[in-house]
Order: structure tokens, then C-alpha cells, then sequence
């Protein structure tokens, strides 16, 4: 395992001083520093954080450099990306598989959910199995082992806001309140 201060380092010169994507891996490379000190296992450790922000801000790419610095310090296996498409079926008992399947492939790695927002069309909409999955996501994401390391949640500020709200247990869920990156200047 390479020294995570090095680590942290080059990976903060990568997001181009993004404090709040710095602020996910200083959060993380801390808890295992502590469970090192106090010779516990960071194997039972997971993560969940909500990032937003506007087109452009590096949200995907951002989320990509998180992943790549949880592997360069040994804590995950690399990532797994995916939307809306990859976890939502169009037939009952098919979502929660795909939801399934999307958390197997994802054991021991950061798994991106991109545009997640995405799943909730509304009650309105009895077709739709995006509510499906966000309540399959949500048992992954305290109840159920095993589970991806890492579970990050990208899209807009508003659109995410009514995403966080779906369900009341969702945030309390959550390793820390949503981070948003801000706009680049011009």
C-alpha cells in the first residue's frame, strides 16, 4: 500500500484543488489511518456520499479519480459505473435483479451511480420501476452484505435534492451531507 499522504497528494493536484472531493478521500484515508492505529479490520468499512453540481463541474470524472485513489491506497478494487439503464427493468422482479447483479460486480470496488436522480419519475408513473430500485439500492446500503466499499450518488443540486428526499432514511444513510461542487469560473 503506497503512503496515503502521497497518495492524497497527487490525487489533490488531479482535481485541480476541488476541496470537496479532496475533503471524500481525507475522510476515508483518515478512518483507515484510525483502524490501523487501533489494529481493527477497515474490511467491514463502507461509504455512501451524495455528489452535485452543475454540467461541467466534474462530477463523473471526479467520482473516476475518487476510485483511483481508494485502489492506489489498497482500500478498493477500482470502480463500477453505471445509470439508470443499467439497474432499472421494464417487467416486475426484474429491477431488483439488475439492482442485484449492479452490487455483485461491484464487491469491493466504488460504485458510480451517475444521473441517479434519474430513478425517481414519480408516484404518478406505476410503469416505472425506478422506485423499485432506489428502495433495492437503499436495504444495499446499511441492511445487506455484502455491498460495494463505496457507493457514490452524482447529479444536479435540485434534481438530487428530490432524489435525497424519496426516502427519510436516505440521508441518515449517508457519510456525510451532500457535497457540491462548485462552477468553474469562466
Amino acid at each position: 500500500m503506497k503512503s496515503m499522504s502521497n497518495v492524497l497528494k497527487h490525487t489533490f493536484d488531479k482535481f485541480h484543488k476541488s476541496m470537496p472531493l479532496v475533503e471524500i478521500c481525507q475522510t476515508i484515508s483518515h478512518d483507515l489511518y484510525f483502524d490501523s492505529l487501533m489494529k481493527k479490520e477497515s474490511s467491514e468499512r463502507n461509504y455512501n456520499f451524495v455528489i452535485t453540481g452543475n454540467p461541467g463541474t466534474g462530477k463523473t470524472s471526479g467520482s473516476k479519480l475518487i476510485a483511483d485513489f481508494l485502489q492506489k491506497i489498497g482500500f478498493a478494487r477500482g470502480h463500477v459505473y453505471c445509470q439508470r439503464d443499467d439497474i432499472v427493468a421494464d417487467h416486475i422482479g426484474g429491477t431488483e435483479a439488475r439492482v442485484g447483479n449492479m452490487i455483485s460486480v461491484s464487491l469491493e470496488k466504488v460504485l458510480i451511480f451517475d444521473e441517479i436522480y434519474q430513478l425517481c419519475k414519480g408516484p404518478e408513473d406505476t410503469k416505472d420501476f425506478g422506485n423499485e430500485a432506489f428502495n433495492t439500492i437503499m436495504a444495499y446500503m446499511i441492511d445487506k452484505k455484502p455491498r460495494p466499499k463505496v457507493m457514490l450518488f452524482l447529479g444536479y443540486a435540485d434534481k438530487m435534492s428530490n432524489f435525497c428526499n424519496m426516502n427519510p432514511g436516505f440521508r441518515r444513510r449517508l457519510t456525510c451531507p451532500p457535497v457540491n461542487l462548485p462552477s468553474k469560473s469562466p
